[in-house]
């Protein structure tokens, strides 16, 4: 069977269709000796939601996964699946099911029997497990490889079968630990759509852990971003992305230009920094802050506007226009990446390009152009 998408993916009328519970994680630690792995981590799911923690490795967030999981056992806190308090619950007794970034098929039991396997320790009868697993195979469109072993499928049909597998039980969390790691890129997204697709068409709440922050963007409702067992923030993919809280979020997430000024002036909820070597910069969210604090702001590379030096100022009505030198162009065919050295400061600009127009020259004078709102004070 070919791994190429789908028209659509939808669940079929199963018997116990899945659906999904609010899962929360209320002040979970977890050490191994003198390394605290997690570290006072809250968090909460709603039901049917996609999370996914993001983030680098050892920041603990497979640790988080295998907690919820039961695989491993907290110091402190609890883990609450719908109205029930988890944590001291068995694994197989959760409602979870987990899929590995081996996929951990038994290779030598075909695909329906490996699908069945979890239904047959639950003591379902033999011809209802077979039913549900058939069932679950058609939903992720492998009914007709049924009979062939884990050896004889591709990566992404064997990582479909995994899934099948965890979702025939019908958990009311489905947990995933780096699910695309095993895949080549183009594979990769391909099964991230599908993945996605089937999510929201079983409704099931699903954790998913990864460290590649393109894909967390494109199949979640929400993302934590985790660093050194706490949880830096936590919200919607496009907040995550346009108002990163941290400085480690805003250059874990994208391309982000992080400067560090000090704060002249302000007025309520806006101010004036002052840049290492001259120039001014206008930004809002100032908040418990004095002027002479140093203040970290950061700027994404699209939100910076070049035009040629001494032209007319347009577009930004309110922010601030500061004067720069082109230390490197690169033409990347749909967009101009540049570097652009400015006010003692190295700032990433990203510029669309249409046919035709001229692309800035190493050397160039330029002028840059920032909305106060595209420059995001970072957290003290």
């Amino acid at each position: 069977m070919s791994t190429q998408l789908s028209a659509a993916v939808t669940a079929p009328d199963i018997a116990s269709p899945t659906r999904g519970e609010p899962l929360s994680v209320i002040g979970v630690r977890k050490r191994y000796g003198d390394f605290t792995a997690i570290d006072s981590v809250s968090l909460d799911v709603p039901a049917g939601a996609l999370l996914t923690l993001l983030g680098p490795s050892g920041c603990g967030k497979s640790t988080l996964l295998r907690l919820i999981a039961g695989f491993v056992t907290a110091d402190e806190g609890r883990v609450t699946l719908g109205q029930r308090d988890v944590l001291g619950v068995a694994p197989h007794r959760r409602d979870t099911a987990m899929v590995f970034q081996s996929y951990a098929l038994f290779p030598h039991m075909d695909v329906l029997t490996n699908v069945m396997f979890g239904l047959k320790m639950r003591r379902v009868p033999a011809a209802e497990a077979r039913k549900r697993a058939l069932e679950a195979l058609e939903m992720v469109r492998l009914s007709a490889l049924a009979q062939r072993y884990p050896a004889q499928l591709s990566g992404g049909q064997q990582q479909r079968a995994a899934l099948a597998r965890a979702l025939v039980t019908q958990p009311k969390v489905l947990l995933l630990d780096e699910p695309f790691g095993a895949l080549d890129k183009s594979l990769r997204d391909q099964m991230q759509v599908e993945l996605r697709k089937l999510q929201r068409a079983v409704g099931v709440t699903t954790i998913c852990v990864t460290h590649d922050q393109q894909e967390a963007m494109a199949i979640s409702d929400r993302i934590a971003v985790m660093n050194a067992g706490r949880i830096e923030q936590c919200g919607a993919p496009a907040d995550i992305y346009d108002r990163p809280a941290t400085r480690f979020v805003a250059q874990f997430i994208g391309t982000s230009n992080t400067v560090t000024g000090t704060l002249a002036a302000m007025e309520g909820q806006r101010g004036v920094l002052n840049l290492p070597d001259g120039g001014r910069l206008s930004v809002s969210g100032i908040a418990e802050r004095r002027v002479g604090d140093a203040v970290d702001v950061t700027i994404r590379p699209g939100a910076i506007r070049l035009a040629a030096a001494g032209t007319a100022r347009t577009g930004v009505q309110s922010g601030s226009h500061l004067v720069g030198r082109i230390a490197l162009a690169m033409n990347l065919g749909d967009k101009v990446t540049y570097e652009v050295e400015s006010h003692g400061l190295r700032l990433t600009v990203d510029a669309p390009r249409h046919a035709g127009e001229p692309v800035f020259p190493e050397g160039a004078l330029v002028e840059l152009s920032i909305a106060v709102a595209d420059c995001m004070v970072l957290r003290a």
